[in-house]
């Protein structure tokens, strides 16, 4: 399936462009210069993060299904150099403010690999969460989610795969990654830590 489709396809599942033009009186679909823009965009990304947005490789993320908000913080982050990556930096320099939303409400808006994600989640005392990290299998490893006055921090992440699910559980608490102003690691092993970089 081609990008052109998939788009398509994203957009018929998500109603942001339709509760966007519902406020603004527009059709709310990109005009076909920025969307041709973007889509040329999204064909670099998929060299490394698959061609639905599905990573084929552990070296790098799936984008599919990301919360639309994770991706542009992350993406300008690369374009301000506050996050680095040899690969990342250089091409997220080149995106415009406008590049950046488009390129993560196509991510957004395609099917992800764990569709309808809902993590586990048990609420402890003093704003604390543990959401099972899903490591090896349900129920063996947690991070801890900790809420004050709408901002948040992480006890330790999981794994990569794991990383969907501490979005969603932000997400189920109204937040999203740029309320979280600390990421703590009780410790560097895979299941504490490893997907620490991915979060962040």
């Amino acid at each position: 399936m081609g990008l052109w489709s998939l788009w398509r396809r994203s957009l018929g599942r998500r109603s942001l462009w339709r509760r966007r033009a519902s406020r603004s009186g527009t059709r709310g679909v990109p005009q076909s210069s920025s969307l041709r823009a973007a889509l040329e965009a999204a064909q670099t990304c998929a060299a490394c993060h698959g061609q639905n947005g599905i990573s084929l490789s552990p070296s790098w993320p799936t984008l599919a299904g990301q919360h639309e908000d994770y991706l542009v913080h992350a993406l300008n982050q690369y374009r301000d150099g506050s996050r680095k990556d040899p690969v990342m930096v250089p091409m997220a320099a080149t995106l415009s403010d406008e590049s950046v939303l488009q390129l993560a409400q196509y991510f957004a808006g395609l099917e992800g690999p764990m569709p309808g994600l809902h993590p586990q989640t048990t609420r402890l005392e003093h704003g604390l969460i543990a959401i099972d990290t899903e490591y090896a299998r349900p129920l063996q490893d947690a991070s801890h989610l900790i809420v004050e006055n709408g901002r948040g921090a992480f006890v330790d992440t999981g794994v990569n795969s794991s990383v969907p699910l501490l979005l969603a559980a932000l997400a189920e608490c109204n937040l999203d990654a740029g309320d979280i102003d600390y990421v703590f690691l009780t410790h560097i092993h895979l299941d504490h830590a490893g997907g620490a970089g991915l979060l962040m």
